[in-house]
């Protein structure tokens, strides 16, 4: 009877994926030196080459010398359909010739969580002080509870057909949040940054707060600097004292139920659908 029990253990031991007992393979500061999981070498980036689940167990820190060598991305998937929980834990780049400064505003870029590919979800993290992007996903991605502080780029890229959700951007170089077309963007603050929220064409705006950043808080159907006219809804959203715009939109957006306060203007472009206050004003402009 203990010789079927131990066989019938050791079958379970051996059929189970490495890096954790329910198939998720995880990622610690501990196992860059080494490779994470195949498909992993050793040291930054962490790289995902294989379908599947994965979550943080620690804080990731790369560090770099100023000046020497490239700044890498922290964690790079290089392949679709790949979900990966942060666990709470925090993604950074510092500089240990600088008494650990971040690496925000460094002559190389590195992205804390840097994909191309589709179908990639991230959530339930931080990712701070990288000298690129906080998170740049593909198509159809989703990214939700996570938190993109100061960084040299943008904060939270995700393209079309993406959702992007209760995240905050803080004190990025370039935009908050952006989202490419046809994508949902909902419940996120985005402060602190040069543009708010810049959208590609016939997605939804909803829920959201841009304050205090440079440009404009709402920046809608812009993509690349130019106008495309398949026009997307903005739905009560907060921009306050943003240096530009509360919203700038092209021609064939619809925007309802919004509050702009104290902002360098209050809407530009846009089909107004009712319900907005601008300041005290509910014509809008």
């Amino acid at each position: 009877m203990l010789r079927i029990s131990f066989l019938l253990a050791l079958l379970l031991l051996i059929g189970l994926p490495a890096g954790g007992v329910d198939g998720v393979r995880e990622i610690n500061q501990a196992c860059v030196n080494t490779g994470c999981f195949p498909g992993d070498s050793a040291g930054f980036p962490v790289t995902i080459a294989s379908s599947g689940s994965y979550r943080l167990t620690s804080n990731l820190r790369f560090t770099s010398e100023l000046g020497v060598g490239p700044i890498f991305d922290v964690i790079q998937i290089n392949v679709d359909d790949v979900a990966l929980d942060l666990g709470g834990f925090v993604l950074s780049c510092r500089l240990p010739s600088v008494n650990f400064e971040p690496c925000t505003g460094s002559a190389a870029g590195g992205n804390g969580i840097s994909s191309n590919r589709n179908n990639i979800e991230i959530r339930n993290g931080t990712v701070r002080n990288m000298s690129g992007r906080g998170l740049v996903v593909g198509f159809q991605s989703h990214v939700e509870n996570v938190r993109a502080l100061s960084n040299g780029g943008d904060g939270i890229v995700a393209l079309t057909g993406s959702v992007i959700r209760g995240c905050r951007a803080t004190d990025n170089g370039e935009a908050g949040i952006v989202a490419g077309a046809d994508s949902v963007v909902v419940e996120n603050t985005s402060t602190f940054n040069t543009t708010g929220f810049e959208v590609a064409p016939a997605s939804v705006v909803a829920h959201n707060v841009a304050s205090n950043n440079s440009g404009d808080g709402f920046d809608l159907g812009f993509f690349g600097g130019t106008s495309n006219s398949q026009g997307g809804l903005a739905t009560e959203n907060a921009a306050q004292i943003n240096g530009g715009f509360g919203l700038r939109m092209e021609a064939r957006w619809g925007f309802r139920g919004n509050v702009l306060t104290l902002n360098g203007g209050t809407t530009t472009g846009g089909v107004n659908l009712g319900g907005n206050l601008c300041g005290t004003n509910t014509s809008c402009p």
